[in-house]
């Protein structure tokens, strides 16, 4: 991907990518999941905080999010995870660019 990234895009930094809807129930994803995160383990491109499959997350452009209800607030925690681990790498990068 990054070969890609540099022939397509040079001037696109890259803070990594997101592991989405991940079921992990499933063993097979659960391995390949592992074999992501051994792969990129030198780059760090893979986030730590992942999105996991929920028939919940379906229901919000009907009835929305709340902050009342447990479920809504497990599943909306995992996104807010991702978004402040997002802001992280982004500020590692620009300081690495400062640098």
């Amino acid at each position: 991907m990054i070969d890609l990234q540099e022939q397509f895009n040079p001037g696109l930094d890259m803070i990594g990518f997101v592991p989405y809807l991940v079921d992990t129930d499933s063993a097979t994803i659960k391995s390949n999941l592992e074999e992501l995160y051994k792969e990129h383990k030198e780059d760090n491109l893979v986030f730590q905080n992942i999105i996991k499959r929920s028939n919940k997350v379906s229901t919000w452009s009907k009835n929305g999010i709340t902050e009342n209800r447990g479920y809504d607030k497990k599943i909306l925690s995992m996104y807010e995870r991702v978004f402040f681990e997002m802001l992280e790498r982004i500020i590692q990068l620009e300081n690495e660019k400062a640098s």
